[in-house]
């Protein structure tokens, strides 16, 4: 029994197959790392945790070339690939920049569609219209780092804006072919846990947005929170205090909302805390069985 809708499904439902995804690095910086807004970066960002592709050091058709090659081998029969600009902020150029490194990975001949990861604040009209342009032809996907909607929580991870950034970033998508995908952190010091699934209820408001992706607050290696969390022993969720955490913001959402991710995770080399996410399928598991304990599904709580 499927207690929300995963992505893996919706993806089969548009392609008619298993899609993968392959992490791209095109060498965008961020505003809130190269001194534009901030050169500390949000708290919990370290960009190799979670882009391998950055250490290829390579350009993009060789990422694509290898990313294709490793998929490949560990399944069969593979048809159809997504770019995803993963690290960074993949919208933080001029537009001609980003037009032709879009363009450069939607022209390859295996890849199927692009997901563009940035932040809210790094958007406006013109590069909207050139990637509405671009939806027409392709599948596309604009992942936004919305994290939380309550500004003590944005300005505790130094994200360099506040929600009213968001809500901007929303106005100049509505109208759009474009789909909307948003990052969102469970587990924030700053919040309770009614604040937390106040956070599923917003979401909602939002028509627009799809895609739904949940990570836990995890510690990783060279941040600011490695720091704080040594310091201060900053609370991170175990297990058994984040599952029901996460069934519960699930069962706040939207029936039609599709849940790319539960959980967070990290390579080993990387991460702090909390280990239980390096056992993803055993912590996959629980969830599940969470869902079924406390007799919740996507949308059932609304």
């Amino acid at each position: 029994m499927e207690f929300y809708n995963t992505y893996n499904n919706y993806l089969k439902q548009i392609f008619g197959g298993k899609v993968y995804k392959i992490s791209l690095n095109a060498g965008f910086s961020c505003p809130n790392r190269d001194g534009t807004l901030s050169k500390k970066g949000c708290i919990y960002c370290n960009e190799l945790s979670f882009s391998p592709s950055k250490k290829l050091g390579e350009n993009l058709e060789t990422q694509i070339k290898i990313g294709i090659e490793r998929l490949n081998k560990r399944y069969k029969n593979i048809k159809y690939f997504l770019g995803y600009l993963q690290p960074n902020t993949n919208t933080y150029a001029d537009v001609d920049t980003l037009y032709k490194i879009y363009t450069k990975i939607l022209n390859h001949p295996k890849i199927s569609g692009l997901i563009i990861g940035t932040r809210p604040d790094c958007i406006d009209k013109e590069k909207i219209s050139m990637i509405n342009e671009l939806a027409q032809k392709y599948y596309i996907s604009l992942e936004l780092g919305l994290q939380s909607m309550h500004n003590k929580s944005l300005i505790w991870m130094n994200r360099g804006h506040l929600i009213d950034a968001f809500e901007n970033a929303m106005k100049l998508v509505e109208n759009t072919n474009i789909e909307i995908g948003v990052h969102v952190i469970l587990g924030l010091p700053t919040e309770t846990e009614e604040e937390m699934l106040e956070n599923a209820k917003y979401i909602n408001k939002f028509k627009k947005i799809k895609i739904v992706k949940i990570h836990n607050l995890h510690v990783v290696k060279n941040t600011p929170l490695e720091i704080l969390y040594k310091q201060e022993n900053v609370k991170i969720l175990s297990l058994e205090e984040y599952a029901p955490l996460v069934v519960k913001f699930i069962g706040y959402l939207d029936k039609d909302k599709v849940i790319a991710r539960i959980m967070g995770d990290s390579p080993k080399e990387y991460l702090i805390a909390p280990y239980w996410v390096l056992e993803k399928q055993k912590a996959l598991k629980y969830i599940e069985e969470t869902f079924k304990k406390l007799g919740i599904a996507q949308g059932s709580l609304l």
